[in-house]
């Protein structure tokens, strides 16, 4: 059993049941996602340079802002609120890494 939902919870650390990687660099069930899951589902190959895209989104009907809930595996253990970001994909303009973060 490796429970995927608990979002509020530091992420496990194990090798992975599959092929025995230490799963150091990302969490397992990253790992799991992105090497043993539906191709489809897959994260997409990183980019050759390091680059994020930050949205700051603003409701006018009342000035209210978008934020996004980060489990505690991803915001050093704690879950937060922040606003919504991520890494840029590679082909991903800055524009599109931002909409896509904010879906």
């Amino acid at each position: 059993h490796l429970p995927l939902h608990h979002g509020a919870e530091p992420n496990v650390q194990a090798a992975c049941p599959i092929c025995e990687d230490p799963c150091r660099r990302v969490p397992l069930p990253v790992h799991l996602k992105n090497e043993h899951g539906p191709p489809e589902t897959r994260e997409p190959e990183r980019a050759p340079f390091p680059a994020f895209a930050w949205c700051v989104c603003r409701r006018g009907s009342d000035g209210h802002f978008l934020l996004v809930n980060e489990p505690a595996g991803i915001s050093r253990g704690k879950p937060r609120y922040w606003l919504p970001a991520g890494r840029v994909d590679r082909g991903e303009t800055l524009e599109e890494a931002a909409r896509r973060e904010c879906r």
